[in-house]
C-alpha cells in the first residue's frame, strides 16, 4: 500500500506486507501530536503508493473503529490524515507518492452527509470519542471537524482539524464491524495511542496519568464482575480471583495504579513486576475499566480484547503465572488455597517496598519480657524486610509457644510470627472415636469398657496412651502404655495382636477391641535376671580324650561342616541349630545320643586293655558280659549300627568328632542363654476356655484349636515359667469365675487343684482364619479324649513328664493355649457370666455422636488448643540437644485487615497413604464473626469483628472435582460465580454449605465500597431481571469454555 522510498521507516502493522511513514524530526502541529499520543509527527509525511485507490485497495476508518480493531489485532501504527472543509461538505485528504516518488500527489476522499463511513456507525452506538486535531501546513484555512455525536455534523473552530486513521482492507468483503450488543457497558472511549511500541518505557507513566481519574474511572465501573472463562482446569483460579477481585481496598490498589509507585522490579523473590501488571490488567478487564494504554501482549498471547463481552479469558494471566509458578504450568488440578497462598506472596514480592533486605535473626521471646514489647519487635523485624501494601490488608500476627516435653529440661520457645492466612483444622474430622473393652490385671476386677478419641494419624501407642490415663484413674494405680496389648477378638479367639507401632487405622470400628493389662515388664524383667544369676545353662562336658593335634583341628568355623559329615541326618543338625525351628530340649537329647556313642566308641577293640581299664570304670551296675561283647567290636564296626553317625573309624577320627560334640555342647548354651535374654522382657500368651468334647481324640485337630468357649485371656510370663508354673499363675486368674459347687466365695486352693487336672494343648502361632492354621500339640503330661480319663481328680506333679518344660520357647511369644474343661467344670464350677460382664457401658456425651454443625469459631479455637507434634514434625531442642514432640500452642495475637479462613477439608496421611475429604458442614456467619476473645492485642478502633464477602467452595472429591465462588457485591446482594457463569440476587443461606472451603473476611474498620462512589454503569441488556441467572459471555463460547469438572 506504502510507498517504499528509501528514506522511510517501516512499522509492521501485521504480518502481511508492511505500511510505510515517513517521521519528520520536527512537527509543525504539537496539538495533533499530543492527541494522538506518539503518533506520526506530520500527516503530509504520510503517503500511499501511486495509483492505489479508495475501498478498493484501502479503507479510512474512525477512531473508534480503528481503537477496537488495534486492540484486538494487537497494530501498533495508526497513520492519519487530515479532514478538511470543501464547499458542499468535507473530504479526507490523502497523500499519494508521484511515479517518480518525488513528488506528492494529493486526492479528496469524499466524506459521507452523516459525517462518518460505514464501518464507523456501528462502533459509535456504543463508544463517543472526541479528537482535537491542530493546524497543519498544508491545510485550506477553514478546517472544520466532525462530531460523532450521533452522526451529525457539527463545525469546529478554525484552529483544529479532524484525523481520519487508515486500515488495510479485510482480505473478506463481507467482514464488517457488527454492533455488539454485548459490549461492555463502561468500557473507556479514549483514543488510542498511535505508534507506540515500548511497553516497558511508556506503560507506568500513561497508567498513572489515567488512573488518577479515578472519580470517571469508579463511574465507568461495572455493577458486577465479568466471569473468567474456564481454560481448562483453571476453576481453582478463577474462584480465587473473584474472591480477591471484590476485595475493595486490595482491589482498588491495583486498578487505581498505586501499585505502580511501589512497583520493585528488582526484587529477585518477585516476578520483576510482571505478575503485578498482568494482575491489574485482569482486574480491570473483570470490572470494564480499561487501560488507556495499549499493552504489548503479543508475546504471551495476550486475552481478549479491551472491549470484550462479559467473559474474560485471562490466558495471558495464566501464562504469566506459569512463567513463574512452574507448579502452576500446563492445565493440572491444583488447590484454591495454595493459588491464593502464592498469588498473595508474588503480589507482596513484586510491590515491596524494600529493595534490599537486611539479615535479621528471628528473635525469641526473652524471658520475663512482656508479650507486647515482644510482639511489636518482631513486627518492627518483619517490616525491615516485607513492607508492602499487601501485607497491610492481609498480615496479621501469631503467638508460637512450644515447650519440650521431658521433665529435667523444660525449655520453653515463644515468637511471633506473622500471617497471611488462617488454616484450620474442623473439630472432629481428624478426630475417632474408639471403644475398647479392658481387661485389668487385678483377677478380682471386672471388665471395664473404656472410650477415647484419637488423631487419626495415630498409632496404637498413642491409644495405648489414652487409655493407660483413663484405667489408672479407674484401678486406682498407675498403669503404663508399655504394659498394654490390644486384639481383635473374634468369635471368643483372638484374631489380630495389635503392635504399639502399627497405624491406627488397622483396628477398624466393627472389630471388637479387648485391650488387656499385662504384668509389668519391669517385674518380668528382675524376674528374669534372677533366674539366669540361679541357674546356669551349663551342660556336662563330652570329652573323654585330650584335644586332638594342632593338624587335625577343625576350625571354628568348619566344626559344623564337619559334624554334619558324621551325622546320617544331616537335616536334623541344621534344624537343631537353628533357634526357630527346635528349642532347648532337643539340643539336650541330641547331645545324650552324642555322649552315648561316645561312650560305645571307648569300649571298642581298638583300645588296648590297659586303655581300658585306664578310661572305662565298670561301676557295680555295668553289666560285665555287655562290655566283653563291645569290645569284640572295633569303632569302625560300631559305627555302622549306629543309627545316629557314620565315618568314625579310628581314634584319631573320634578325637575329631569328640571336638565337634564340644562345640555342639557350647553352641547349645550360648543359644539357650541368648534366648532367655531375648525374651527378658516375657512372653505373651493367649489363653482360649474350651469344652473338652469339641476336641477329637488323639488328633489335637485345628478343630479342636479354633472355636473358643468364652472371651479369652491375655497374659505375660518370664522366659523361665515352667508348664507346671503357668497352672499357679492361671489359678490366681481364674479365681474370681472358678468356684466350688454351691460356693460364693473365693477359693485359690480349689482353683489351684483343678487346674492341675485340665489337659492343655497349644499353638506356637496365633491361628488368622478360621479356615487354615497350625495345628494344636499337647502341653504338659496331661492329654484329652473324649472319654474323659481325667475326672478322678488325678493331679499332675511338677516332676512329670513335661511339666517341667519351659513354656515360652514351647509355646513362643503370642502363641495360644488352649484349656480344656469339661462339661461338668463348665456347669458347676465357671461363672461365665461373671467372667463377660462389662462395666462403664455408658457412653459419654461427645461419643454419643459428632455434632451435625461446627461453627468456624471452633475451627479457630481448636487451631489455637495446645497439641503435641507427631513423631514426622519433631522439635529440636537445643537444651536437650535432640529433637523431642515437643507441646505446641498458637495464639492469635494481632488481626489483619483482611482475614482469610482456610478450612482444612482435605487429609492425606503419609504413613497409609490415602485421601479424604471432610465434607462436615462448617457453620459461618456472614456478619459479626466476633474474635474478640481469641485474639489478644486490639483496640475500639480495630476490634477483630468480620463479615464475610466471599466464599470459595469446592465440589466433588480429590479425584476430581469443581471449585466456584460466592461474592458479596457493593449493592449488598450474593452472586455466584461458576467460572463464566454469574447468578445474582443468591439467598445467605445458600452461601454456607458444606462445599465452603476458603472464607474471606473483612474487619469491619475495612471499607465495603469504594470512597467518593459515582453512579454506576448498568449491566448489559441481557441482565435486566436481576433475580435471574446471568450467563456472561455467548452461548456457544460459555459450552465451550465451561468445565465442570477440573
Amino acid at each position: 500500500l506504502l510507498s517504499t522510498t528509501p528514506w522511510t521507516t517501516t512499522q509492521s502493522l501485521t504480518p502481511s506486507p508492511a505500511l510505510e511513514f515517513e517521521e519528520e524530526q520536527e512537527s509543525s502541529d504539537a496539538q495533533f501530536n499530543d492527541v494522538l499520543m506518539r503518533g506520526p509527527a506530520a500527516p503530509e509525511a504520510n503517503k500511499l503508493k501511486p495509483g492505489i485507490q479508495h475501498n478498493l485497495d484501502y479503507v479510512l476508518v474512525g477512531s473508534h473503529v480503528w481503537q477496537f480493531i488495534s486492540t484486538k489485532f494487537d497494530f501498533d501504527v495508526a497513520l492519519p490524515f487530515p479532514c478538511v472543509k470543501l464547499a458542499d461538505g468535507f473530504a479526507v485528504k490523502v497523500s499519494l507518492a508521484s511515479a517518480s516518488e518525488d513528488t506528492l500527489a494529493e486526492t479528496l476522499i469524499p466524506l459521507p452527509e452523516s459525517g462518518d463511513f460505514h464501518s464507523e456507525r456501528a462502533a459509535k452506538k456504543k463508544k463517543k470519542a472526541t479528537l482535537d486535531l491542530g493546524e497543519t501546513e498544508k491545510t485550506p484555512s477553514r478546517v472544520e471537524d466532525l462530531s460523532d455525536d450521533e452522526g451529525s455534523y457539527v463545525p469546529l473552530s478554525h484552529e483544529s482539524s479532524r484525523a481520519v486513521i487508515l486500515l488495510p482492507p479485510s482480505a473478506n468483503t463481507r467482514d464488517r464491524v457488527e454492533n455488539d450488543e454485548n459490549d461492555d457497558a463502561g468500557a473507556r472511549s479514549d483514543t488510542v495511542e498511535a505508534g507506540d511500541t515500548d511497553y516497558n518505557m511508556e506503560q507506568e507513566s500513561s497508567d498513572d496519568e489515567w488512573h488518577r481519574n479515578s472519580s470517571a474511572a469508579r463511574a465507568k465501573r461495572k455493577r458486577y464482575a465479568s466471569g473468567l472463562a474456564n481454560l481448562g482446569n483453571t476453576c481453582f483460579m478463577n474462584t480465587t480471583l473473584q474472591c480477591l477481585a471484590h476485595t475493595v481496598p486490595f482491589r482498588q490498589y491495583f486498578i487505581s495504579g498505586a501499585y505502580l509507585k511501589d512497583l520493585n522490579r528488582g526484587n529477585p523473590l518477585g516476578t520483576g513486576g510482571e505478575l503485578a501488571t498482568a494482575f491489574a490488567d485482569l482486574l480491570c478487564e473483570m470490572w470494564g475499566l480499561h487501560n488507556t494504554v495499549k499493552r504489548n501482549t503479543s508475546r504471551y498471547n495476550g486475552y481478549e480484547s479491551r472491549y470484550s463481552s462479559n467473559a474474560v479469558h485471562a490466558r495471558s494471566f495464566k501464562l504469566i503465572l506459569g512463567k513463574h509458578a512452574e507448579q502452576f504450568m500446563g492445565y493440572n488440578q491444583h488447590d484454591s488455597q495454595e493459588f491464593a497462598t502464592y498469588l498473595l506472596d508474588a503480589l507482596h514480592e513484586d510491590t515491596n517496598r524494600i529493595s534490599k533486605k537486611p539479615y535479621i535473626e528471628k528473635a525469641e521471646q526473652e524471658e520475663g519480657e512482656d508479650d507486647s514489647v515482644a510482639a511489636n519487635k518482631a513486627w518492627m523485624q518483619h517490616l525491615q524486610r516485607d513492607n508492602s501494601r499487601v501485607l497491610e490488608f492481609f498480615m496479621g500476627q501469631i503467638k508460637s509457644r512450644v515447650q519440650c516435653p521431658s521433665t529435667t529440661c523444660n525449655r520453653v520457645s515463644t515468637t511471633f510470627d506473622p500471617f497471611m492466612y488462617l488454616s484450620v483444622p474442623i473439630p472432629g474430622s481428624m478426630e475417632r472415636h474408639i471403644t475398647v473393652r479392658f481387661v485389668p490385671l487385678d483377677p478380682s476386677k471386672r471388665i471395664t469398657m473404656i472410650h477415647v478419641q484419637i488423631n487419626k494419624n495415630g498409632t496404637i501407642d498413642g491409644l495405648h496412651k489414652k487409655i493407660a490415663e483413663q484405667a489408672s484413674e479407674l484401678m486406682g494405680k498407675t498403669i503404663h502404655s508399655e504394659d498394654l496389648l490390644t486384639t481383635d477378638v473374634f468369635l471368643s479367639h483372638i484374631h489380630v495382636f495389635f503392635s504399639p507401632d502399627d497405624d491406627i487405622d488397622r483396628l477398624k470400628d466393627t472389630d471388637e477391641a479387648f485391650t488387656y493389662e499385662l504384668i509389668p515388664t519391669q517385674s518380668i524383667r528382675e524376674e528374669t535376671e534372677e533366674y539366669l544369676k540361679t541357674n546356669k545353662f551349663t551342660i556336662p562336658s563330652l570329652r573323654k580324650s585330650k584335644p586332638p593335634s594342632a593338624n587335625t583341628t577343625p576350625t571354628n568355623y568348619d566344626w559344623e561342616t564337619k559334624l554334619r559329615q558324621v551325622t546320617r541326618n544331616g537335616a536334623q543338625l541344621i534344624r537343631l541349630l537353628n533357634p526357630q525351628r527346635s528349642n532347648h530340649e532337643d539340643r539336650i537329647s541330641y547331645i545324650r545320643d552324642m555322649e552315648r556313642f561316645i561312650d560305645e566308641c571307648y569300649k571298642c577293640s581298638d583300645f588296648s586293655t590297659e586303655e581300658e581299664d585306664s578310661k572305662t570304670e565298670i561301676t557295680e551296675d555295668t553289666d560285665e558280659d555287655d562290655e566283653r561283647k563291645s569290645a569284640l567290636y572295633s569303632i569302625s564296626d560300631y559305627c555302622d549300627r549306629s543309627r545316629n553317625f557314620r565315618h568314625i573309624s579310628s581314634p584319631d577320627s573320634l578325637q575329631i568328632f569328640e571336638f565337634c560334640c564340644e562345640k555342639f555342647r557350647e553352641t547349645a548354651e550360648e543359644m539357650e542363654t541368648e534366648r532367655m535374654t531375648q525374651n527378658k522382657d516375657g512372653c505373651v500368651l493367649a489363653i482360649e476356655l474350651k469344652e473338652r468334647e469339641q476336641v477329637r481324640p488323639y488328633s489335637y485337630s485345628s478343630y479342636g484349636s479354633r472355636k473358643g468357649y468364652t472371651t479369652p485371656l491375655l497374659v505375660r510370663i518370664s522366659p523361665a515359667v515352667t508348664v507346671h508354673e503357668l497352672r499357679s499363675i492361671l489359678a490366681k486368674r481364674f479365681t474370681r469365675v472358678l468356684k466350688p459347687k454351691d460356693s460364693s466365695s473365693e477359693d485359690l486352693e480349689f482353683v489351684t487343684k483343678l487346674m492341675k487336672t485340665i489337659p492343655m494343648t497349644y499353638n506356637r502361632k496365633p491361628a488368622y482364619s478360621m479356615s487354615s492354621g497350625p495345628a494344636t500339640e499337647p502341653l504338659g503330661s496331661l492329654s484329652i479324649d473324649t472319654k474323659d480319663e481325667n475326672d478322678d481328680g488325678i493331679e499332675v506333679a511338677p516332676e512329670d513328664k513335661g511339666e517341667g518344660d519351659f513354656v515360652a520357647p514351647i509355646v513362643g511369644n503370642l502363641g495360644t493355649v488352649q484349656l480344656h474343661l469339661t462339661s461338668d467344670v463348665i456347669e458347676n464350677n465357671f461363672l461365665q457370666d461373671e467372667w463377660e460382664m462389662i462395666e462403664g457401658n455408658t457412653k459419654p456425651e461427645w461419643a454419643k455422636g459428632r455434632k451435625k454443625k461446627i461453627s468456624v469459631s471452633e475451627c479457630i479455637q481448636t487451631y489455637c488448643q495446645l497439641e503435641q507434634l507427631a513423631e514426622s514434625d519433631m522439635w529440636y531442642c537445643n537444651k536437650c540437644k535432640q529433637h523431642v514432640q515437643a507441646s505446641k500452642q498458637f495464639s492469635l495475637y494481632r488481626a489483619p485487615p483482611i482475614l482469610i479462613v482456610h478450612l482444612k477439608r482435605f487429609h492425606y496421611s503419609a504413613n497409609q497413604h490415602r485421601r479424604e475429604k471432610i465434607e462436615t458442614l462448617v457453620d459461618f456467619p456472614l456478619t459479626g464473626l466476633d474474635l474478640s476473645d481469641e485474639v489478644i492485642h486490639w483496640t475500639e478502633e480495630d476490634k477483630p469483628v468480620y463479615d464475610c464477602y466471599g466464599v470459595s467452595n469446592h465440589y466433588g472429591n480429590l479425584g476430581g472435582g469443581h471449585y466456584t465462588a460466592y461474592v458479596l457485591g457493593e449493592d449488598g446482594k450474593w452472586c455466584y460465580f461458576d467460572d463464566t457463569r454469574l447468578t445474582t440476587d443468591v439467598e445467605e443461606s445458600e452461601v454456607v454449605s458444606p462445599a465452603a472451603y476458603v472464607l474471606y473476611y473483612r474487619r469491619r474498620d475495612v471499607p465495603f465500597q469504594e470512597e467518593e462512589e459515582e453512579q454506576e454503569v448498568a449491566p448489559p441488556a441481557e441482565e435486566e431481571d436481576d433475580t435471574a441467572p446471568v450467563v456472561s459471555g455467548d452461548e456457544e463460547d460459555a459450552e465451550n469454555d465451561d468445565m465442570d469438572v477440573d
